[in-house]
């Protein structure tokens, strides 16, 4: 019984190991708020040992902003390992911070509680609005014009950025009309990042479809990283490949490698029916015969969930004597993924299993 009561002591206070993932179901912004104790932003200032718990640690903090709970600007967080639920926060980078303990002593932080990075969270902070304490003067309340003005940024900081405008749909309205000057050059700003944040807008954003795709213009703008964006959100906001069909053919041939890409990646962004998907894959065929290996490359990946067996041989083909390792390496995948699903619909009865006709036909 002894030996018993040992295992059990030994098993709950062993460290979790990193073999054991811990995996978050998806979370709304209402419900993170609401089922947190306190809700801030801050700074890490130190990584220190746990007083009490071999398997914690405690992180001094510098608290800039709080929506929810009663901080002092100087006090702390607990956290475990990231892959024991916990949080694996960074010395001198700064979070926002939805800690769920209840006791005043154990203010332990969770990996699923909605913790991240502040430059990585403009939506809730967005949601959050103006902080109901504020202790750093520098910190600034989100707003879309504080969104837009980093829109205006030079450099890849606001291209890697532009993706978070997905959360902004609902205020499409208000947003596209700005974005559109930008992007089309009316007004000063990064243009390459405003037209990926257009296309993160998605189909909310349909109305600019026209005012980007006039080609007529755009095509002899001589920057072929702004017409391969242009092409991508073109496709993001219509989903459409009836009205992109002339223009993708067009930039299908186009001298530059970044816009052929542009191309054929814009077509996993198409839903229609299966006559638009038929003309999609015929397309990209003739897309894997491409000089570029990075279009050939795309091709194979935009082809990947079609069944089509003149498509097959020819990628089998390019998995043995392409150039490029990168594409035989895809295209050994695109062969390995329709093999999965070619046995998925033999075991389901979606399809006949030519090997068994013929040996019942022998017999």
């Amino acid at each position: 019984m002894r030996r018993l009561v040992l295992a059990a002591v030994l098993l709950t206070t062993l460290p979790v190991s990193r073999s054991v993932a811990c995996s978050c179901i998806g979370r709304q912004h209402e419900w993170a708020i609401r089922g947190s104790s306190a809700v801030f932003a801050a700074e890490i200032l130190a990584a220190d040992r746990h007083p009490s718990s071999l398997y914690m640690t405690r992180f001094p903090i510098r608290v800039l902003a709080v929506w929810k709970g009663d901080l002092a600007e100087s006090t702390y967080v607990d956290a475990m390992q990231s892959s024991a639920c916990g949080y694996d926060f960074e010395v001198g980078h700064r979070y926002l911070i939805y800690m769920t303990s209840r006791d005043a002593e154990n203010r332990q932080v969770h990996l699923c509680s909605g913790t991240g990075p502040l430059e990585a969270l403009y939506y809730d902070q967005y949601l959050l609005g103006e902080p109901v304490t504020q202790y750093d003067p520098l910190y600034e309340t989100v707003t879309l014009d504080t969104m837009l003005g980093l829109i205006t940024l030079e450099g890849p900081e606001a291209e890697d950025f532009a993706w978070q405008f997905s959360h902004f749909r609902y205020e499409t309205d208000l947003l596209l009309p700005r974005l559109l000057r930008v992007a089309n050059g009316h007004a000063s700003g990064n243009q390459i990042a405003a037209m990926r944040a257009i296309g993160s807008l998605g189909t909310s954003a349909e109305s600019a479809f026209p005012h980007l795709g006039d080609y007529r213009y755009w095509w002899s703008e001589k920057n072929p990283a702004l017409t391969a964006e242009r092409l991508l959100a073109m496709a993001s906001v219509s989903e459409d490949f009836a009205r992109m069909e002339v223009v993708l053919t067009r930039a299908l041939a186009d001298p530059s490698a970044i816009i052929r890409t542009a191309a054929v990646r814009s077509f996993e962004r198409f839903r229609g029916p299966p006559n638009d998907r038929a003309g999609i894959v015929r397309l990209l065929r003739n897309a894997l015969d491409d000089e570029d290996p990075g279009v050939r490359d795309a091709a194979i990946r935009g082809l990947r969930y079609d069944r089509d067996a003149e498509v097959t041989r020819h990628i089998r083909k390019m998995s043995r004597s392409d150039r490029d390792a990168t594409v035989r390496s895809d295209a050994f995948d695109y062969l390995r993924w329709q093999n999965y699903w070619s046995k998925l619909a033999r075991k389901n009865g979606t399809v006949k299993d030519r090997g068994l006709e013929r040996q019942k036909k022998t017999r």
